[in-house]
């Protein structure tokens, strides 16, 4: 859904409602804030591995459990100031 939402009509109909709201409240550039989240997996996963040059077998362990991820939300205004970042954690069921 999110790649066909982004066509020109409907980036074009978001920046003239976006327009028409800050010309009716005025709001300042240190008062609009752009915010951005991300997943963060909770099980490390191994890229490379180091080892002594010309050792024939070398081992490598990762974790077998599945991870679960975290989401970290990021917020930044156009002055420049951010909010530190926030974390959000699954919810627990209790039971």
């Amino acid at each position: 859904m999110r790649a066909t939402g982004f066509n020109k009509p409907q980036v074009d109909r978001f920046y003239d409602l976006l327009l028409q709201l800050q010309e009716q409240f005025g709001f300042k550039a240190s008062q609009t804030y752009n915010a951005d989240e991300t997943g963060v997996s909770t099980v490390h996963k191994n890229d490379k591995v180091l080892s002594v040059k010309g050792k024939k077998q070398v081992g490598k362990l990762t974790s077998a459990e599945r991870g679960r991820n975290i989401t970290v939300m990021f917020s930044m205004n156009v002055a420049g100031h951010f909010i530190p970042p926030m974390f959000i954690f699954p919810r627990e069921k209790n039971g």
